[in-house]
């Protein structure tokens, strides 16, 4: 057996052999070219992956308008022997039930269930963890409707920021390290580089100490036992820009293993179908938080 990627598969190394089966890896990922790299050294193939994640990376206009953007997977799982071909994993390893409920009802079909090793795992029950009365649950959705953080761009950076919520998530994750989460296993996730880059600033010490804060991309495949998630867009317009995409929230959502939080505007969220689904859903589950309850002060 030989792990590569899909490019390297064809290197010098190993060039010439024949393989039994090819396994690829997010396969939802992978531009044709890149999937042929690898399918090509082998007479069968299993692909791996989800269409509901992050989709290929294609930066020319012309290039997705011809269809480099879809995989193969893509049509396979869409083309008429889909159900031969095409296995649903159902048991999800990773998230509490909590945590996996808005996702598996708004993109899976209710279709997941969680393993009995994850399914009533509490981030209380990690030792040194205290309990946090007004953020008792898995998911908490922080709602900052009327908080007056307005998203901006600065200079001539098409990236979007909000300094408000940059400010409310540097002290929530302060507020975690107080209840004895370790930095190590908190992730922040914006889908705006600007805002990765404020909230790194107010996070300088915590980062050295193992906080990761970036964007979707750099969290696909990848989870923590916290997640805190900054939604970033606030505006009169209805506009949400880059979160369109809610394969990329679709990620977000799912990398924190016992406790998340989701930081948005509910006033914008509610005029979109996704988003108005993500507030419904943590209103009816007692997930939802106003902004104004608290600064998200550390605990004493």
């Amino acid at each position: 057996m030989i792990a590569v990627t899909a490019a390297g598969s064809e290197s010098w190394q190993i060039a010439g052999q024949r393989f039994d089966r090819v396994v690829l890896d997010e396969a939802t990922q992978a531009p044709d070219p890149i999937a042929l790299v690898a399918l090509q050294q082998a007479p069968w193939a299993v692909l791996a992956g989800d269409p509901h994640q992050l989709p290929p990376t294609v930066i020319g206009e012309e290039a997705e308008a011809l269809g480099l953007s879809e995989t193969f997977f893509e049509r396979l799982a869409a083309g008429p022997h889909a159900a031969e071909l095409v296995t649903l994993l159902r048991v999800q390893h990773r998230m509490h039930e909590a945590l996996m409920a808005f996702p598996n009802a708004a993109t899976y079909g209710g279709e997941l269930r969680a393993s009995p090793e994850v399914a009533k795992a509490l981030l209380t029950e990690v030792e040194g963890v205290r309990e946090d009365p007004s953020r008792a649950g898995p998911f908490v959705l922080l709602d900052a409707v009327g908080r007056g953080w307005e998203e901006e761009r600065e200079g001539e950076d098409p990236s979007t920021r909000n300094p408000g919520n940059a400010v409310r998530i540097v002290a929530e994750v302060r507020r975690l390290v107080s209840r004895g989460v370790t930095p190590e296993d908190i992730g922040v996730i914006t889908p705006y580089q600007a805002q990765v880059r404020l909230i790194r600033d107010g996070l300088v010490d915590l980062l050295d100490q193992g906080l990761e804060v970036s964007s979707v991309d750099g969290f696909q495949g990848r989870e923590k036992l916290v997640i805190v998630v900054d939604l970033v867009r606030s505006n009169d317009a209805g506009e949400i820009g880059f979160l369109r995409d809610v394969r990329r929230m679709n990620v977000a959502l799912t990398r924190a293993k016992r406790w998340m939080m989701v930081l948005g505007d509910g006033a914008l969220m509610a005029r979109h179908r996704y988003y108005k689904g993500l507030l419904e859903h943590a209103e009816t589950t007692d997930a939802w938080c106003s902004a104004w309850s608290d600064e998200g002060e550390a605990l004493g």
